[in-house]
């Protein structure tokens, strides 16, 4: 009779890396669902100039004016404000004692009538640091 020899088996020193690719790729997938679902803003067309200098400010207040011609509305930061109240708005995202910085975001096919009443209103409440948003042209 022949005796068989039962081989003992020896733990292996190697990383089991199918469990954390499973995970990784749960994620990947999760971030890349859910991330279009996080950015939230308002359409614009800025309007093109040649060359424009940079504001130069860390943190400016965005006030947006896009274009609804059936309802026009004006946005500091995302939010819908009145336009009597543009200043009290800023004034109280901005900080104390500093001149606050506003970056004025117009749709190129916005009323310029309406554009002008958010510069005045600004400037009438004392924010004279404005700086208008727009993109470079291409030069061809």
């Amino acid at each position: 009779m022949r005796r068989r020899h039962l081989s003992v088996a020896k733990p292996t020193a190697q990383i089991n890396v199918t469990s954390l690719l499973d995970i990784t790729f749960v994620l990947l997938i999760s971030f890349m669902v859910v991330a279009p679902a996080m950015m939230r803003g308002v359409d614009i067309d800025l309007p093109k100039v040649r060359d424009a200098p940079t504001l130069k400010s860390e943190k400016p207040i965005a006030v947006t004016v896009p274009f609804r011609p059936e309802s026009p509305e004006v946005r500091v930061d995302g939010r819908i404000v009145a336009l009597d109240g543009l200043v009290t708005s800023i004034r109280s995202r901005g900080e104390t004692g500093t001149d606050p910085v506003v970056t004025l975001e117009g749709d190129g096919r916005v009323d310029w009538e309406l554009m002008t009443k958010v510069i005045a209103e600004l400037r009438t409440g004392g924010i004279v640091n404005i700086g208008i948003l727009t993109e470079v042209e291409e030069k061809s």
